[in-house]
């Protein structure tokens, strides 16, 4: 068995909180993933860490858990468009392994779901999509041109 010789006074041992991230949009790398079942048993996650890439929340990581698997078949619908979302959004029309997406970077929308009883609260993925987008689009509107009518009434001989 090898030695080791450490300062354990070096260490800071205080609990940290960490707090939810504000609801906003944020460019993301894909750290990695894994299969993680629910505690509640109703199926299994295809659990993504993503690591927020700028900003002043650089380097946080966020945890995307969309269902693989489920009981409930609205759930596993949901779930399988959310990868489909995330892998298409990291440049792949289909995908056979996630580790393909390993490093890949993209943008993400990020809500937060309040916390109930003894859940706190946490971090959701709304939405995803390709890297190097705008993140603040706004669809600009072109007002309604008023088109005059191609019929005149005024000399209708027609009595009402």
């Amino acid at each position: 068995m090898p030695a080791i010789n450490l300062d354990y006074s070096q260490f800071n041992d205080e609990k940290r909180e960490f707090s939810v991230l504000p609801d906003g949009n944020y460019n993301v790398k894909v750290l990695g993933s894994c299969f993680e079942p629910y505690l509640s048993g109703n199926g299994v996650a295809l659990a993504f860490r993503l690591q927020v890439q700028d900003g002043p929340h650089k380097g946080r990581i966020l945890f995307h858990k969309p269902a693989y698997e489920h009981t409930s078949d609205k759930w596993k619908a949901k779930g399988h468009k959310d990868i489909r979302d995330l892998h298409r959004a990291c440049g792949f029309e289909t995908l056979d392994d996630t580790d393909h997406l390993n490093e890949k970077l993209l943008q993400v929308s990020v809500g937060i779901e309040e916390g109930r009883g003894s859940y706190k609260s946490r971090n959701i993925i709304k939405r995803a999509w390709k890297y190097g987008a705008p993140l603040d689009v706004k669809k600009k509107v072109k007002p309604l041109e008023k088109k005059q009518p191609d019929y005149d009434y005024e000399d209708d001989d027609v009595p009402f």
